[in-house]
């Protein structure tokens, strides 16, 4: 009978690094379908969620739980749109250079103008750096924003200009931006030079983390999360049915 070397393949060295090809490829596999599954409801939102939460008959007992995270999300100075004391109160938590909480962008203005004594939607910050570089120092520039009382100029210069931002956000795209928008720059400057605006953003981000913030948009809708783009038809039927129950 004839022998001979053995093949790699043949060998425990081959079969080993075989099986971990294999293991590898199963792995990425499974983990491009999740990717691509919460890319998916991310980008279309969880509308149907939001009926399923809130569409069924009230009850009296509030979760002790749920009532602990709306003060902790709501309970902020921050820039929000509509009534202080509306019976809603949406937490929307937002990246700058995220694509789809721009398309969520005008969504939220019109359940804000629809609705202006049902809602009170709140803008916090969650910028995912390590995906969108430079996302934080645009949370920061809108932070700064705020303290001029021109934030939602602000907040709309940055999604109208937001494929032209790079990486590192530059003095000079800061300047134009500014500039466009009407901000003092010496303001502006000394506000993003403070280590407290900085703080303030990552305790927005820490915050969502906490809450089981994982991508953007995520709002809390009185305290209930909602993941992804919900087109504005699923917002006005859930207010409907909210202001019939209240």
């Amino acid at each position: 009978m004839p022998t001979g070397k053995l093949h790699w393949y043949q060998t425990w060295y081959g079969l080993a690094l075989s099986g971990l090809l294999a293991f590898v490829l199963v792995a990425g596999i499974i983990f491009a379908v999740v990717v691509g599954r919460y890319w998916w409801m991310i980008k279309h939102g969880q509308g149907e969620a939001l009926n399923q939460k809130f569409n069924t008959p009230v009850v009296a007992e509030i979760d002790p739980a749920v009532l602990a995270l709306r003060q902790k999300l709501e309970l902020i100075s921050g820039p929000y749109l509509g009534n202080s004391k509306a019976p809603v109160v949406i937490v929307e938590f937002i990246d700058f250079k995220c694509p789809f909480c721009k398309q969520a962008m005008p969504i939220m203005y019109q359940v804000a103008k629809q609705y202006p004594d049902k809602v009170k939607i709140i803008i916090r910050h969650f910028p995912l750096e390590s995906v969108h570089p430079g996302a934080e120092k645009l949370s920061a520039v809108a932070y700064c924003a705020d303290k001029q009382g021109m934030f939602w100029q602000t907040y709309n210069a940055i999604y109208a200009g937001q494929e032209g931002f790079s990486d590192e956000i530059t003095p000079g795209e800061i300047s134009t931006l500014a500039s466009g928008v009407g901000l003092n720059a010496t303001i502006l400057n000394n506000c993003l030079n403070d280590p407290a605006t900085l703080t303030a953003v990552r305790v927005d981000f820490a915050d969502g983390i906490y809450a089981g913030v994982r991508a953007t948009p995520t709002f809390f809708v009185n305290g209930e999360k909602i993941e992804g783009v919900v087109p504005f038809n699923i917002w006005e039927g859930f207010l409907k049915n909210f202001s019939a129950q209240g």
